[in-house]
C-alpha cells in the first residue's frame, strides 16, 4: 500500500518536473520571442504630400534637422546605433536614412508613388517613419503636432496664402501672396468698398445658405493697364487668407479638362481670371462651339461662375480693360456683385503714393491725364537705394 503510494508520488513528481521543464522552456523561448519581437515590431507614420500637403512640409522638416546632425557613414552603422546620446546614425542615400530619436531606431523611407495607370494624378512623394517603440512613434507625433501649430497655425500666419496655377492635374504653387492693402493705393475709397464687400462676404456663409444660395461671390475690377487691378485681386487674398487660383482659360482644352479643373478648385479659393475680355468665350456668344473644340463653352464658364460646378466659397475676380465687350451674363448680379473702376491716378493718388512708399508729403499741384500707378511705381522702382530721390522726377512726370 505505502509502496503504491510512493510510486504513484514519484511518477506525480516525474510528471511535474517535465511540466516545470516544459513550462520553463517555453517561457524562456517565449521571452527570446518577445525579445525578437521588440526589436523587429515596426510603428509607422506614413504622411503623403499630396493629401497631407502641410503635414509632409512639416515631418520633412523635421527629419531634416535630425538628420543634419553629425552624419555618419553606413559602415558606422553597428557602432552607432548602440550609441543613445547619438541622433543621427546614417545618411545611406536621399532615399533611405535613420536616426535615434528617444534612445529608439527611427528609419526614414522616401518613396514616390506612380498614379493608377490611365489616370490624370501626378506621381506623389510619400515620406515613411518606422519607429520600433510604439513609445517613440507617438512622442514623434506629438513633437510634429507642436511643430506643425508653430509653422502653420499662428493667428498672424497662412499657409494656404498662395497663388496657385492649374498644370492640367492640379493646382501648384506659383508664388506666395506678397501684397498687403498698405501697398495698393485707390482713389475715393475704392480700396475700402472692395475690402469691406470680400469681408462681409466672408462672414456671411450660413446667410447664403439660409436664403437657399449657393455661397459664391463675384468681383470684377476694369480699367487700363497698369491701374493695380492685379494688386488688388492680391489685396484680397490677403484681405480674407485665401489661395488665389490663377485661371488661364485658354489654356484649358474643352469642357472635360474644364470640368477637373472645377472639381479640383479648393473651397474657400479666390478663382482669379485675368484679362477676361480678351477670351473669347466671354464676348462672342454667336459662336458656335465645333466638335472636337479645345475651347471651353460659354455655358460652361457661366456655370463655373453661378450654378452647380460653382466651388463653395468661392470669390471670382475678373479683371477686363474693357468691360462693355462682355457678354451681359458673364457680370450680371449673381454672378459678379461688385464691378468698380480703377483708372488712372489724380493728384491726391499720386501723394498718397509717394507717402505710402518714400513716407514724405508732398503736394501734388496737378496731374495730367493717363497717368497710371505702375508709372509712378516705375520711377521708384529705379530709386531703390534712395527712394527721396524719386520724388522730383516723380512730380515732373505726372505734371
Amino acid at each position: 500500500m505505502i509502496e503504491s503510494k510512493y510510486k504513484k508520488a514519484l511518477a506525480l513528481a516525474a510528471t511535474a518536473k517535465t511540466i516545470y521543464e516544459t513550462s520553463s522552456a517555453l517561457y524562456e523561448k517565449y521571452q527570446e520571442h518577445q525579445k525578437n519581437k521588440s526589436d523587429k515590431e515596426i510603428y509607422a507614420i506614413s504622411v503623403s504630400e499630396r493629401t497631407d500637403a502641410y503635414f509632409f512640409a512639416c515631418f520633412s522638416m523635421i527629419v531634416a534637422e535630425f538628420l543634419s546632425e553629425g552624419a555618419t557613414e553606413r559602415k558606422n552603422f553597428l557602432e552607432f546605433s548602440a550609441r543613445s546620446d547619438q541622433r543621427l546614425i546614417f545618411v545611406p542615400s536621399l532615399s533611405n536614412s535613420a536616426f535615434m530619436f528617444e534612445g529608439s531606431l527611427v528609419t526614414v523611407e522616401r518613396t514616390v508613388e506612380s498614379p493608377v495607370k490611365g489616370s490624370m494624378s501626378r506621381d506623389q512623394k510619400l515620406l515613411v517613419l518606422k519607429f520600433r517603440t510604439y513609445e517613440a512613434r507617438e512622442k514623434f507625433i506629438k513633437l510634429a503636432s507642436s511643430e506643425f501649430e508653430k509653422l502653420f497655425l499662428v493667428a498672424d500666419r497662412n499657409p494656404s496664402n498662395w497663388i496657385r496655377s492649374f498644370d492640367g492635374y492640379e493646382w501648384d504653387r506659383v508664388r506666395k501672396i506678397k501684397k498687403t492693402k498698405d501697398s495698393v493705393f485707390l482713389s475715393d475709397g475704392k480700396l475700402e468698398k472692395i475690402i469691406d464687400h470680400v469681408k462681409k462676404f466672408d462672414e456671411s456663409e450660413e446667410l447664403y445658405m439660409k436664403i437657399g444660395s449657393g455661397w459664391s461671390t463675384g468681383v470684377c475690377l476694369y480699367g487700363p493697364a497698369g491701374t493695380g487691378k492685379s494688386s488688388m485681386a492680391e489685396v484680397i487674398a490677403s484681405e480674407t487668407k485665401r489661395d488665389i487660383c490663377l485661371l488661364n482659360l485658354d489654356a484649358i482644352s474643352g469642357d472635360q479638362t474644364w470640368g477637373k479643373l472645377l472639381s479640383s478648385v479648393p473651397e474657400r479659393a479666390i478663382v482669379l481670371i485675368e484679362d477676361i475680355d480678351t477670351f473669347k468665350v466671354s464676348n462672342d456668344r454667336d459662336e458656335v462651339k465645333s466638335e472636337g473644340s479645345k475651347n471651353i463653352s460659354l455655358s460652361g464658364l457661366l456655370n463655373f461662375l453661378d450654378g452647380g460646378m460653382t466651388p463653395h466659397g468661392a470669390i471670382f475676380v475678373i479683371t477686363t480693360n474693357k468691360i462693355d465687350v462682355l457678354d451681359e451674363a458673364v457680370i450680371r448680379p449673381g454672378r459678379i456683385d461688385l464691378s468698380v473702376e480703377l483708372g488712372y491716378v489724380n493728384s491726391a493718388q499720386v501723394e498718397d503714393i509717394i507717402f505710402g512708399i518714400s513716407g514724405v508729403r508732398t503736394t501734388v499741384a496737378s496731374c495730367r491725364d493717363k497717368v497710371s500707378p505702375a508709372e509712378v511705381m516705375k520711377i521708384f522702382r529705379s530709386h531703390i537705394d534712395n527712394l527721396e530721390a524719386a520724388i522730383p522726377e516723380i512730380l515732373e512726370f505726372v505734371s
